[in-house]
Formats: structure tokens, C-alpha cells, sequence
């Protein structure tokens, strides 16, 4: 690993995360649920086949390793482990996993499906802040894929929204 990138996962991403969660924290409205459902981006399109990327990013005041535990749906630490969700008639495996100082993620790809999506991959990342003052963190969700098919049906960007938001929640009642 050259030493740009130790210097990025060592020092830049972390005071990133921090900047980005005390700007939130300063501009929090009066209404607490408007801080927790403040996205930093929107869903960036209604027809994603074009663009073959989707993200969504949001802040959270909950501890950054409570969330990652309630956002990885893989009962194990497995690669290769499946994941079905019903709801969205797709199953998923563990591409990877890791729990590092700075972040926590996992990665996965989509089995083959009915819907016709080919190459489709997702990382979550959860970025710890710097200070253990602050119990907050920020939440990335990150998609790629190759061929579509009917991916559009599925409106990811808002099903994952709606997940980090339910396991942000959890969170706040398990806390």
C-alpha cells in the first residue's frame, strides 16, 4: 500500500466523516427526525439504467459498530454466504467483509435472478468518526452492475434508504 492511501484511510476519511458529522450536528433542525432522515444526496435518478451507479449517503447519531451490525443482514462472516430478500425476490452473497479502525463494510453481489440483472454489486460502509465523544457515524451505499434487466423495478436507492433509516431507529430504541 503506498503511503497516499495509508494517509487517506488514516487521516483524510476519518476528519471527512467528522467534518461532514459536525456540520450536521451545527445545522440540526429543531425537528429531530428531519436530522435523522437528512440525506446528503438524493436518490440520484429515477431511471438508473443509464448511469449504472446508485448511492446513497446519509448521517446517523447512533454508534457507527451498533449500526453496522443491525445494516449486515449475513448471519455469518463467511464469503460466499447467501442472503435472500423475499421483498425483492433477489438472494445476495458476501463478497467481503471487513471492521477496521476508521470504517466497517461488506460487500455483496447478486446471485443470478429472474430479474435479469447481471454484474450487480453493493458495498455499505459505515464511517466512524474520530472522537468516541460523539456517537454518530455516516453511512454509504454504493451500487454497480452490468446489464440492468429490470433493476429499475426494484427501487433500490429508496428499499436501502428506508433500511438504514429502520436500523438507525433500532439503534436509538436498542441505546
Amino acid at each position: 500500500m503506498d503511503s497516499k492511501t495509508l494517509y487517506l484511510q488514516k487521516h483524510a476519511i476519518p476528519e471527512l466523516v467528522d467534518s461532514l458529522i459536525n456540520r450536521l450536528l451545527d445545522d440540526e433542525p429543531s425537528d429531530p427526525k428531519k436530522f435523522l432522515h437528512k440525506c446528503l444526496t438524493a436518490d440520484i435518478a429515477d431511471r438508473m439504467n443509464e448511469q449504472r451507479a446508485y448511492c446513497v449517503q446519509m448521517a446517523a447519531d447512533v454508534d457507527a459498530h451498533d449500526l453496522f451490525e443491525k445494516l449486515c443482514p449475513f448471519d455469518s462472516t463467511l464469503i460466499g454466504t447467501l442472503h435472500e430478500r423475499p421483498m425483492l425476490n433477489i438472494t445476495e452473497r458476501l463478497v467481503s467483509r471487513q471492521l477496521r479502525s476508521y470504517d466497517s463494510r461488506f460487500s455483496y453481489a447478486l446471485q443470478p435472478n429472474s430479474l435479469n440483472i447481471r454484474g450487480f454489486e453493493a458495498t455499505m460502509k459505515v464511517l466512524h468518526p474520530t472522537s468516541k465523544e460523539t456517537p454518530a457515524c455516516f453511512v454509504v451505499w454504493t451500487a454497480t452492475w452490468d446489464q440492468a434487466g429490470e433493476l429499475d423495478t426494484l427501487n433500490l436507492p429508496t428499499y436501502m434508504k428506508s433500511q438504514i433509516m429502520k436500523a438507525i431507529s433500532e439503534c436509538r430504541k436498542d441505546g
